[in-house]
């Protein structure tokens, strides 16, 4: 494996892809029209609130049974989750259920342009990809899945940002800037006044879960967040070769798009066959990976217990140019001009990429004549000077061997 600092070609490298995951499944504001007794409940803690003078009174679990009136606001939402969850399939809670929000998404694209500074909407690029599972609901901007990346189009993909240690009056490291925007015309969580989201960059060929991949939490309105990463770029090897790895392409109809798709899609098949649900946690499920009636497995089910996940890790192939970023959160700035907006800025940290490349192994054959040359360029040895050379020393020998006998 070698190892180096490379600056990308021409000083531009392809986006990452962003995901916002939101905690709550379901919006608070479609229970408050499909249940009048989540309505009521809300009532009732609100004034046990007042009543007891504590703000923060929904948050504490009650002893005693569990019923719409003793549960806090906390657990209150889940009971009533649970209800629709239960009964829906997956893709109508995907697309039915979705929030009363409002994303813009602009690049940061150009830095010198004629008319002035510009910003491009991603969506000019690609659409954002809403996903779900039975623990978050997420966006994904930028994502390269399910589109077909060909020679005519592949530059949408690229930065035209350019990235330089020098000269920053005309060139820039920021990429990405999203505001995620409350719908207030709708009713919000009834208690809650945080956004409560998590921010995850990754390749544009994947879309991970925070609970297995690392986030950062973005939980206020009213704020702006900045996000750095920095690259790492693993160039592995095909077959016969120990890394077993192998070049994806993406778009609609490919089989498999990268390893966490074919992860994916592995793990699906088998609990569809095997357990006729999909798991809740560890995946997220977009439109293109869902069947008509796909539902979530109940939270107690036997196919807790199975091997599926293992099995389909060891089954996939790891991605023959593997993208892994680090990010952090470099600054965390008051908003306050937008009370019911959070922004989210993504730039590139100012350092190089760090490549690794796998090499093939070198063969004895390989070695010999490697070995050769080096002592033919430093020593004037030449491969037949040394040939001759062992020749003579087990020739003589035998030539006095001969004599004797």
């Amino acid at each position: 494996v070698s190892f180096a600092h490379e600056i990308p070609a021409e000083y531009r490298f392809r986006y990452p892809s962003l995901t916002i995951c939101m905690a709550d499944v379901l919006p608070h504001f479609r229970l408050q029209e499909l249940f009048p007794d989540y309505v009521e409940a809300v009532e009732a803690i609100k004034n046990a609130s007042v009543q007891r003078n504590d703000p923060n009174f929904w948050t504490k679990p009650d002893s005693g049974s569990v019923n719409k009136f003793k549960m806090r606001g906390k657990y209150l939402y889940k009971f009533f989750e649970e209800k629709v969850m239960s009964n829906r399939t997956i893709l109508e809670l995907l697309t039915e259920w979705s929030y009363g929000r409002y994303d813009e998404c602009l690049l940061d694209a150009h830095p010198v342009h004629e008319l002035g500074y510009k910003m491009d909407y991603c969506e000019s690029v690609v659409a954002p990809i809403e996903s779900i599972n039975g623990d978050f609901r997420c966006f994904t901007f930028m994502s390269q899945l399910d589109t077909y990346v060909t020679d005519e189009n592949k530059d949408k993909f690229i930065t035209s940002v350019f990235l330089s240690q020098r000269n920053f009056e005309h060139r820039t490291n920021k990429v990405v800037y999203v505001s995620h925007a409350l719908n207030t015309s709708l009713p919000a969580h009834p208690f809650e006044v945080d956004f409560r989201g998590r921010a995850l960059i990754h390749p544009p060929n994947s879309i991970p879960v925070p609970t297995f991949y690392p986030s950062l939490p973005v939980y206020q309105w009213s704020r702006i967040y900045d996000l750095q990463f920095q690259k790492t770029v693993i160039h592995n090897l095909e077959p016969p070769y120990e890394t077993n790895c192998q070049y994806y392409k993406t778009g609609i109809n490919e089989t498999h798009q990268s390893f966490d798709d074919c992860f994916t899609k592995c793990v699906i098949e088998k609990y569809r066959s095997e357990c006729h649900c999909l798991p809740r946690s560890g995946l997220l499920y977009r439109p293109s990976l869902l069947q008509h009636d796909d539902k979530f497995c109940a939270k107690i089910n036997k196919c807790q217990f199975t091997n599926h996940r293992l099995n389909c890790e060891s089954k996939c192939q790891k991605d023959c140019l593997d993208e892994k970023y680090e990010f952090d959160l470099f600054a965390d700035i008051p908003w306050y001009s937008h009370n019911n907006l959070t922004g989210l800025q993504v730039r590139r940290k100012p350092v190089l990429d760090q490549v690794y490349r796998h090499s093939p192994s070198v063969t004895f054959i390989q070695l010999v004549c490697d070995f050769g040359g080096l002592g033919g360029l430093w020593l004037g040895y030449s491969v037949i000077t040394i040939t001759t050379a062992i020749i003579e020393l087990v020739s003589k020998p035998l030539e006095k061997m001969v004599e004797v006998e």
